[in-house]
């Protein structure tokens, strides 16, 4: 019976900072640094940040190409792909940009006017954890 009062009882509410002891903030406080250095808060983007699909830059066309892959462990990556639409050769070097854990793919449309302008084509794949579409 004292079970089932128990699991009936409504939540409490989250204690209060300010009503915690110093001990308890200090705990609470490093939690929370921590959690911002090895989990830190995902980046919230549409995927019209990532530019449009079809560009030009400079007399050139090119096209990104969105995709997603799976590691061994099943967790999935997030990826954009840009390339030139008239490519000068079959192959072509490739850069590929991981960015941070805080980040997301579109910490890379800045970089590529780097690449773009020479004779590669760019994938962004996005890790599987920190960044999140819409």
């Amino acid at each position: 019976p004292a079970a089932n009062d128990a699991a009936a009882a409504p939540p409490q509410a989250p204690e209060r900072f300010e009503d915690m002891s110093y001990w308890k903030q200090a705990q609470v406080g490093y939690q929370e640094l921590v959690n911002a250095i090895i989990r830190p808060p995902r980046a919230d983007y549409d995927d019209a940040h990532l530019g449009p699909k079809q560009f030009y830059f400079g007399k050139e066309k090119f096209q990104r190409t969105d995709f997603e892959l799976r590691n061994e462990r099943g967790m999935r990556f997030v990826c954009s792909h840009w390339e030139p639409m008239n490519r000068r050769a079959a192959e072509l070097p490739c850069v590929i940009y991981m960015h941070g854990n805080s980040s997301a793919r579109v910490e890379a449309v800045p970089q590529l006017s780097l690449c773009l302008g020479r004779p590669c084509h760019t994938p962004a794949p996005r890790r599987a954890s920190p960044c999140r579409r819409r």
